[in-house]
């Protein structure tokens, strides 16, 4: 995390972040093949992502002591990786607008972004993630 935030703030480049490898190329399928091999590599880049927290969402509804808890749970879960989703979906079109305005903040946006990567892996390293907690206890309902 912390090279990624040297990478990320323009402190350390490193080329080996640009490289890029493409087995296929998009246009060689028809628009209606492609969506879905794109849909299909998005799904498996996002399974081990998606899989441990709905796995312990599973397992956690599964103990419940009515099945309606367990599928409210389960809504809300769908609805939190749905909601983003959706109002990207229907956002895209006025971002586009703006897109000119937001690029030229690109180097101060990516300076930013970069720090808090840092900072964070510093404190993954140091195992003092906790330290947050004490800040942002209000999101501990």
């Amino acid at each position: 995390m912390v090279i990624f935030g040297f990478h990320i703030t323009g402190i350390m480049k490193i080329k080996l972040f640009y490289y890029e490898k493409k087995f296929l190329h998009f246009n060689f399928f028809n628009k209606k093949i492609s969506s879905i091999i794109m849909g299909m590599s998005f799904a498996a880049g996002w399974t081990p992502c998606v899989g441990p927290i709905l796995s312990s969402i599973l397992i956690y509804s599964s103990s419940l002591d009515t099945i309606y808890k367990g599928i409210l749970l389960l809504c809300i879960y769908s609805l939190g990786l749905a909601v983003p989703f959706m109002l990207t979906a229907m956002a895209i079109d006025r971002f586009m607008i703006y897109k000119t305005k937001i690029i030229k903040y690109t180097p101060v946006i990516s300076a930013i972004s970069g720090l808090l990567l840092i900072i964070m892996g510093i404190m993954v390293f140091t195992n003092t993630v906790n330290i947050l907690s004490t800040y942002l206890y209000f999101f501990n309902f």
